[in-house]
């Protein structure tokens, strides 16, 4: 069986960043626009005030917007190099970021494929997850947009256990479907995140412009 679950030849499912890189691509513009009214605002300063240095305000600048689109970046970067899916000496293994196994499993434990489109809100739609259930580990989804389709057919047939019928679900019932299920802290806590966000941001910029003028 070339392509069966009793295949003993490793399988590695690559990082699909698209999703990523698509919303990197839409943001740039907006923030290389901003950056330089950010930088000429500095400069001109206030009606009660003058204007930042040339370049205090370029480090501002570049702190402020730049820095963060490079952070993006970066973990895109990191995602292409370190994140895998591997199936490998009998084990399924999902690897993040940063190279960390975010779970693990014996291969013949694993029980299903559960497609599932998680509502965390009434305008919030997490798409494209996957609940892979075992018979040793808590249930854990996976986001199938991350990865290279092709790929990821090819372990599905791999694995050879049953694949559910796509579902469009709520975060609260799918926990209760998949207990100890978990998805990531962010994606599940919209308003909070919002708001933490929003505060932050604010913050982060009054920081940003007051280093302008102390530079």
């Amino acid at each position: 069986m070339a392509d069966g679950r009793r295949s003993t030849a490793p399988l590695c499912v690559l990082p699909d960043n698209r999703v990523y890189i698509a919303r990197l691509v839409i943001l740039a513009p907006f923030l290389l626009v901003g950056m330089v009214l950010f930088f000429f605002r500095l400069v001109a300063g206030g009606r009660d005030s003058g204007g930042a240095s040339g370049g205090g305000a370029l480090v501002a600048t570049v702190a402020g917007l730049g820095l963060p689109l490079l952070y993006v970046a970066g973990l895109i970067a990191l995602r292409l190099v370190n994140a895998r899916i591997l199936l490998e000496d009998g084990r399924l293994t999902v690897r993040n970021a940063w190279r960390w196994p975010v779970f693990a499993v014996p291969v013949d434990d694993v029980t299903g494929l559960h497609p599932v489109d998680v509502k965390v809100g009434t305008d919030q739609v997490r798409p494209g997850r996957v609940v892979v259930t075992s018979r040793s580990a808590r249930p854990f989804v996976l986001d199938s947009r991350m990865w290279q389709a092709a790929d990821y057919d090819r372990l599905v047939r791999r694995l050879g256990v049953p694949v559910g019928g796509h579902e469009s679900i709520w975060w609260g019932p799918l926990k209760a479907a998949y207990p100890g299920v978990r998805m990531p802290w962010l994606q599940v806590h919209t308003g909070v995140v919002l708001t933490v966000g929003t505060i932050g941001t604010l913050a982060y910029i009054f920081v940003i412009v007051n280093l302008a003028f102390r530079i």
